[in-house]
């Protein structure tokens, strides 16, 4: 999957628009310019963010709004998936074990829905569930009271089941392609909150070890 980003050449600061790949860690690119640009990506620009950063492309340059849902419920599984391997395996360090990618992707495929995968590797980084978390996180909490009314402190993972991942299986499972722009405005904001609250966790995880 080719992800589109946008940047100002280091030397000109003209906008240099290009695609990476959902797993490259640096860039080199000449610029129309004739510039050459070249960087390391920050950590944190992680599967997640890039995925969405190819939902936005579909939502606002392509108008494929089946396309933007799909892609938005694919970049927060994706990063849901990538916390729970990085997780399960610091535990796993931490207890003197070791576990394979195999056996994790195998863990992963017990959560017959991913209403209950979302609250098993938020616990992962917050014992007391994403419920907790977001509630006591003043910040994410006036995000998901002020702007989303979809989404409940109280409910979040069902929520994001119901509201991002029910219009995704429409597309994959039945092929409906009916979707209009609010629709897929409205799944895109969904799975960048998701994204956000997920950041927070992993943040908030890694400032107890």
């Amino acid at each position: 999957m080719k992800i589109p980003i946008t940047f100002p050449c280091n030397q000109c600061g003209a906008t240099i628009s290009a695609f990476i790949g959902v797993e490259d860690s640096s860039m080199d690119v000449t610029g129309s310019c004739g510039h050459y640009n070249s960087g390391t990506f920050d950590l944190g620009f992680t599967r997640g963010p890039r995925i969405l950063l190819r939902a936005q492309c579909e939502l606002q340059q392509q108008h494929d709004y089946a396309m933007t849902i799909v892609l938005s419920a694919v970049a927060f599984e994706a990063e849901l998936s990538r916390l729970h391997h990085k997780w399960e395996k610091i535990a796993a360090l931490l207890g003197m074990t070791e576990v394979t990618d195999s056996v994790l992707d195998e863990l992963l495929r017990r959560y017959s829905n991913i209403k209950d995968k979302i609250e098993h590797v938020c616990k992962l980084m917050h014992a007391a569930g994403i419920d907790d978390f977001v509630a006591g996180e003043i910040e994410l909490r006036q995000i998901i009271t002020g702007g989303f009314p979809s989404l409940r402190i109280g409910s979040l993972a069902e929520d994001f089941q119901k509201g991002l991942f029910w219009p995704r299986n429409r597309v994959l499972h039945l092929g409906y392609a009916e979707f209009g722009e609010q629709d897929a405005q409205r799944c895109f904001t969904r799975a960048a909150v998701g994204l956000q609250i997920l950041q927070k966790l992993d943040l908030a995880k890694r400032q107890t070890i």
